[in-house]
């Protein structure tokens, strides 16, 4: 059962009964599900190391079993990489301040307030314009934040 899901829906677990397939990749990687849903992380289709061009699309991977929906990924494992953002790739000529910085900010971060975590994302925003994003969509489309 995927408690992200319940935990952010707030229903009850009888409504929301969803299982995770056995077998995912070894190695976290860009996938689809469905065609507006770009996820980071473990899936039981081969997953893409950069967000461009033709993802794997595993909405055809998901099973009913019983009352089950057995899904091609971990909701939970989905969500929290989507929270940390782990689905950037790491600057490797980040220098040591910067890595302390960011250290400092995720430490911090579940205590931190709403409004103060938009003015640090919105200064970090200004960094990350120069990446690329996936074709046909802005860097602010992109970049999602999911509220705890």
């Amino acid at each position: 059962m995927s408690s992200s899901f319940l935990d952010y829906f707030r229903c009850p677990e009888k409504f929301a009964r969803f299982g995770v397939a056995r077998e995912l990749g070894q190695t976290q990687g860009f996938f689809r599900f469905g065609k507006g849903i770009t996820c980071f992380g473990h899936s039981a289709a081969p997953a893409a190391q950069i967000p461009n061009g033709d993802l794997p699309d595993v909405l055809p991977l998901l099973q009913a079993q019983g009352d089950e929906i057995i899904l091609p990924f971990d909701t939970d494992e989905i969500l929290e990489n989507l929270r940390r953002e782990k689905y950037v790739a790491p600057e490797e000529d980040s220098s040591f301040p910067k890595k302390l910085i960011r250290k400092a900010y995720y430490a911090a971060r579940p205590f931190l307030p709403v409004g103060i975590r938009k003015y640090f994302q919105r200064f970090h925003l200004r960094e990350r314009k120069k990446l690329s994003s996936p074709p046909g969509r802005s860097i602010r489309r992109w970049t999602i934040c999911v509220r705890n």
